[in-house]
């Protein structure tokens, strides 16, 4: 019987396993970082033929902010200067 337990207790760690968040978590990623790991990825592994410039241009994001002094924007909308890896 205790044979039988243990091999339950296997099955069901292996059958469920630890849900995305958790593991996204342990591995010290945020879910946007995973998404945009997996896009990157599928596009690079797309053939030649489809890897056309509209679908690469697909991963270039751009973000701005503009400051704000009472309530009020007191410049334009500026780039977000970061750095890339």
């Amino acid at each position: 019987m205790l044979h039988y337990k243990k091999t339950l207790q296997r099955i069901s760690t292996t059958t469920n396993p630890m849900p995305l968040s958790a593991t996204l978590r342990k591995a010290g990623v945020t879910y946007a970082q995973y998404l945009c790991v997996a896009s990157r990825t599928l596009r690079a592994s797309l053939k030649t033929e489809l890897q056309t410039p509209v679908v690469m241009a697909r991963s270039n994001t751009d973000a701005y902010y503009t400051k704000y002094e009472k309530g009020s924007p007191i410049a334009d909308p500026a780039p977000l200067q970061t750095s890339r890896d």
